[in-house]
């Protein structure tokens, strides 16, 4: 038996994942479109380089945040296990806080490692980064 409720949720379930639909396929568009005139136009593409090389300082920076920020939760984690032995409450946050904090080391190592994976198998390691080939000038 539908009641008229039911019926608005699955009208707005429809909206709701055409809408996003549409939302997504432009996120994807947005940045070929941004970039295509560059190609096309064979112009001066070191501003992308440039950015690439600022948003992977960054991701470096983060990691080293989120590692920190792991760790910290797990050593917050064992002190109020250690400190509040007699109170189960605190120790059962303890233990979360605990879990979470090398749920967090696992995963940030995990990934890195993957990415680093990806690296080896892809030739791309650090800084030697392969650059298109480039045309000696002729010299007689």
């Amino acid at each position: 038996m539908h009641t008229p409720h039911m019926q608005d949720l699955g009208n707005h379930a429809v909206w709701y994942t055409t809408y996003m639909t549409k939302k997504r396929s432009l996120l994807l568009l947005a940045p070929a479109v941004f970039l295509l005139p560059t190609i096309v136009l064979a112009q001066d593409t070191t501003w992308i380089e440039t950015a690439g090389d600022e948003v992977l300082a960054l991701a470096d920076v983060a990691v080293y945040v989120l590692a920190a920020l792991a760790f910290v939760l797990f050593l917050w984690g064992g002190i109020l296990f250690i400190l509040h032995s007699d109170n189960e409450l605190q120790r059962a946050q303890g233990k979360k806080r605990m879990m979470w904090g090398v749920v967090g080391l696992v995963v940030l190592m995990g990934v890195w490692g993957f990415v680093s994976i990806l690296q080896v198998l892809t030739g791309i390691e650090g800084e030697d980064v392969v650059d298109a080939p480039q045309v000696e000038p002729y010299s007689p």
